[in-house]
């Protein structure tokens, strides 16, 4: 039911491991925790962009 796909994913959105598939394995890396708060200027999504009162997303009229 369930091929895998484990993997490590840097803050970027980034491989630092490629998926492991149709396989069991334990996977490792390195990684450099001085990049997290770096990649929060690109998307805080549980900072800045979670206060209902800064930004607030709506349907407008005439979407579905």
């Amino acid at each position: 039911m369930c091929i895998g796909g484990s993997c490590i994913i840097d803050p970027y959105g980034h491989y630092v491991v490629e998926p492991l598939w149709h396989q069991a394995g334990i996977i490792y890396a390195n990684i450099d925790m001085q990049k997290v708060p770096m990649s929060r200027m690109e998307f805080d999504g549980i900072g800045h962009y979670s206060h209902d009162d800064i930004l607030k997303l709506m349907k407008s009229k005439g979407s579905l």
